[in-house]
């Protein structure tokens, strides 16, 4: 089993269970929220609502009626409005432990500090590119300096874990709980910059969480909301998902967060993987040689109450093998059912203290444990002028306005218009979506960037328009549009189908309890923000797009003179953003590629038809070919931005549940990936379709790759021409190229001005569909 090299002494802390009773040792598996911005006195109205819904006035009487291990802050409930005020109720949460707890063991504070589009403090905090963009910088350092700058404020503030880094794989860009929170597609990728997180956050002195477990990143459902499930075989989930939590668990992670989602290869019963024996002990614990603190995702969502109780799914998850019970909906109903199981013997309580001896070992590494077992004096006395010392710094400041400087992503430049110069378009509209910064202390988005273009020698002016434009916003968008020299353009959550993911709220999960009306996900928000495009762009002027949170947006937008990808709309990063369309900074960012176009083996049987096939310019989509498919199927839109149908009518789709005619009676799937301009057609070669991969035709080089397919597979064809896409495309890469590139095709590098170009001289080649 791994165990950290600086862990505490296991005989001082067994002495300290043994002294403990039932209800405390029970009480150190319970994480909680409380609403209130100070432990004694909140406002009436969080009164109101701790009553309610927790059976407590406030956060003193939380940790005593509970004997709690843990609380975690949030926005929502009121305990993030300013650092002063977080550190002083931090200070008065210990306090309350120290008089109301037998043991005296303080309680672990902590919080979803993801950063991008997960951020619960914020400014006056440092606020730093969240995961995608720091995979997009492609920088190592970048990430373990994020993780070290943040934890080292958290720390300042009473927070001891932040529930960080997400080890999720995004395989499917249109994911809509992940999407920005991943480092990315590629698995060996997310893996490294997980280990640079946790070894970020450990060298502040912060606990970290890899979540979820055992990979969320292949879903089209939320698991706020819904039940999702994923189809992977275990050689899959071996090849896509287990990456990054094995480099996590090696660079001696604290807390592993386990995920509300089933995974029949991994445990047949139906069950998610929070409840799952064979998954949280078998796997985890056994396979992997983890003998951390294992934790619950919020047991407040959907995902993980579509199947039992709020009573048995805290006893569940417990016998499954986790330590922590993060969040349940009914404290009371699962503090009183985890107590009534060790009493009738369905838990023992060797069993409880197992998780508590775990618990308490974490509690040691981040200082909350001196030797006789009571607060640190740090914990009660931190001063005001500690917190203004530490927390947003302008070190700190400076840091993130470089770290989001190498994360802006140029996905599309066409007809060479960025960057702009305010000699040549000095007038600058900015219009679009304007969501409500995670944190709630920035924005709005298309202010800040007016702001930052005017400071940059322009005439900026913004104009919001929602994430859902009606005809009356584009009308007003296009009128204030016509006599400017460019319009850009912010656009969010397009490529997701919905407005946003559930946030992880009480209230939004006790609205769940409604019906399966109130669980319905936000209106689809992509039609309106089509149409402002179409509109503005109809106009003549030169449309530039900004993608806030997916980067994948511009595969369903029309085309545009120009489009960037931010990743988040913080206001570091829009600055950033800013002075790359004024050409103040490169934009060195790199979008990632699904991880269906990456990894070798079997494509995962769902998803679009142009990322399962890869990189080349041309997806034949079989169902519109009339190639019929058996047995099931599923459908999903192609949204990456490198393979955008020239038809935009019709979204791609793809069937891959069942075998194509051509692929029965065995042999090999033929794939050339050629190095040839863009327009070259697919052909169908022996039942797979022939790919003509994207490149620099200056290579003149030529690579065949082969795949072979099973007769009747499932996904034997497609496995086939993905391989011999990747070999013809790796093989092709020659002297002078560099690897990677917005679309990961490869850019050339500019010698004198720094920019790397992606191949064609626009960003990604685009898809012409077969007569």
């Amino acid at each position: 089993m791994s165990q950290p090299d600086d862990g505490p002494d296991d005989d001082r802390l067994l002495g300290l269970i043994s002294r403990m009773s039932l209800e405390e040792k029970v009480g150190q598996l319970f994480v909680m929220h409380v609403y209130g911005h100070t432990a004694t006195d909140p406002d009436p109205e969080d009164v109101d609502t701790n009553l309610r819904e927790l059976g407590v006035r406030d956060a003193a009487e939380l940790v005593a009626r509970y004997r709690l291990g843990g609380v975690l802050y949030f926005g929502w409930a009121h305990n993030t409005r300013s650092p002063h005020q977080i550190a002083a109720l931090s200070r008065g949460i210990q306090e309350a432990a120290a008089k109301a707890l037998p043991s005296g063991v303080p309680v672990l504070i902590s919080v979803d500090q993801e950063h991008g589009a997960v951020a619960r403090v914020g400014a006056p905090a440092t606020l730093l590119p969240g995961a995608m963009a720091l995979g997009a910088s492609g920088s190592h350092e970048h990430a373990r300096e994020a993780a070290r700058i943040a934890g080292t404020e958290l720390r300042a503030l009473g927070i001891r874990q932040d529930h960080a880094p997400d080890a999720d794989v995004n395989i499917d860009p249109a994911n809509p709980v992940i999407g920005v929170r991943s480092f990315g597609a590629d698995p060996e990728a997310v893996a490294g910059f997980v280990a640079a997180q946790v070894e970020g956050y450990r060298s502040a002195g912060i606990a970290t969480a890899a979540k979820h477990f055992p990979g969320h990143g292949d879903t089209t459902d939320d698991s706020h909301t819904e039940l999702p499930h994923i189809h992977h075989t275990r050689e899959e989930w071996d090849r896509f998902d287990a990456p990054p939590f094995r480099a996590a668990i090696a660079a001696g992670v604290d807390s592993v967060m386990t995920a509300h989602i089933v995974v029949p290869a991994l445990d047949p019963s139906g069950d998610p993987a929070t409840l799952s024996y064979p998954i949280v002990t078998g796997l985890l614990r056994e396979e992997l040689g983890y003998d951390g603190v294992v934790a619950t995702d919020s047991l407040a969502m959907r995902g993980v109450r579509t199947k039992y109780g709020d009573d048995r799914v805290a006893v569940l998850a417990l016998k499954a093998g986790v330590d922590q019970l993060l969040n349940p909906p009914r404290p009371r109903v699962a503090w009183d059912a985890v107590l009534r199981a060790v009493r009738d013997g369905e838990l023992t309580e060797e069993r409880i203290e197992e998780s508590v001896l775990r618990v308490l070992r974490l509690k040691a590494r981040v200082g909350l444990l001196p030797g006789d077992g009571t607060a640190p004096r740090e914990l009660t006395a931190a001063t005001a002028d500690h917190v203004d010392a530490v927390v947003g710094t302008p070190a700190h400041l400076a840091a993130a306005d470089r770290i989001a400087e190498a994360t802006t992503t140029l996905l599309e430049n066409a007809g060479g218009l960025l960057p702009l110069s305010p000699d040549t378009h000095r007038d600058v509209l900015v219009v679009g979506a304007d969501p409500r910064s995670p944190s709630g202390t920035t924005g709005p988005p298309t202010a800040v960037l007016a702001d930052a273009l005017t400071g940059l020698g322009f005439t900026a002016t913004a104009l919001s328009t929602g994430t859902a434009p009606d005809a009356t916003a584009v009308e007003k968008a296009v009128a204030a549009a016509r006599g400017t020299h460019a319009v850009l353009v912010t656009t969010y959550n397009v490529s997701t189908h919905t407005a946003t993911a559930r946030d992880n709220t009480q209230a939004a999960n006790t609205a769940l309890d409604a019906g399966p009306a109130a669980r319905k996900p936000p209106p689809a928000a992509e039609d309106g923000q089509i149409a402002l495009v179409a509109a503005l762009k109809a106009t003549g002027v030169p449309v530039i797009t900004l993608a806030v949170r997916n980067p994948y947006d511009v595969a369903r937008l029309p085309a545009v003179d120009a489009a960037l990808a931010a990743y988040s709309w913080t206001d570091v990063e829009l600055r950033a953003a800013a002075r790359v369309i004024a050409g103040r900074a490169a934009p060195r960012g790199r979008a990632a590629q699904p991880a269906r176009a990456l990894g070798d083996g079997p494509v995962p049987a769902h998803g679009a038809a142009a990322v399962a096939l890869g990189v080349g310019d041309q997806a034949v989509a079989p169902e519109r070919e009339g190639v019929a498919g058996r047995g099931q199927h599923r459908q999903g839109p192609a949204p990456f931005p490198c393979v955008r149908p020239a038809d935009r009518a019709a979204p791609w789709f793809v069937r891959l549940d069942g075998a194509a005619p051509g692929a029965q009676g065995g042999g090999r799937a033929r794939v050339r990936a050629r190095h040839a301009r863009v327009g070259d057609e697919a052909v169908s070669v022996g039942g797979g379709p022939r790919v003509v991969g994207g490149g620099d035709e200056r290579q003149g080089e030529q690579r065949e790759g082969y795949g072979q397919h099973d007769a009747g597979a499932s996904t034997g064809v497609l496995a086939g021409v993905r391989a011999g896409v990747l070999a013809g495309v790796r093989a092709g890469r020659g002297p002078g190229r560099r690897p990677g590139g917005p679309c990961g095709l490869g850019g050339r590098l500019d010698r004198q001005s720094g920019h790397e170009t992606p191949p064609f001289g626009t960003t990604c080649p685009r898809i012409r569909r077969r007569a």
